[in-house]
């Protein structure tokens, strides 16, 4: 659900399914990208209300250096597997993804996250 992409990312060459990177064995390749996710546990008859929320934000990520992709996704709760059938009752899941750890701390003390989370500008040290 309400996918979000930076259309200036680049992404890297892939040949038979495979990026096209340089790896040596002995050393670590260079972070590519930083991934926050958030757990939503959505009560029955909310989804949708809760769905028109998020769909009726004005998204500021896109101001935002270092951001690359951001998706809402939704499970089906009570089926078997993935956790449902372990009192696991998020339904729903949000998906960020960041240039680098930097860009993601860069949004969480910026005037646009202030303003998409209903708050004011966090300091570097608030805890998420």
């Amino acid at each position: 659900l309400l996918p979000i992409k930076n259309p200036d990312v680049a992404k890297p060459e892939v040949v038979g399914g495979w990026r096209q990177v340089a790896a040596d064995g002995v050393n670590l390749l260079p972070a590519e990208c930083y991934v926050t996710c958030n757990r939503f546990s959505i009560k029955s008859g909310f989804e949708e209300a809760f769905e028109k929320r998020w769909a009726s934000r004005e998204s500021k990520l896109l101001e935002m250096p270092g951001f690359q992709n951001f998706v809402l996704c939704r499970r089906d709760v009570g089926g078997k597997g993935h956790g449902a059938d372990k009192g696991d009752e998020f339904n729903y899941m949000s998906l960020t993804v960041w240039e680098n750890k930097a860009a993601f701390e860069n949004w969480r003390t910026s005037k646009q996250f202030g303003k998409a989370h209903g708050s004011e500008e966090k300091k570097p040290d608030d805890k998420p």
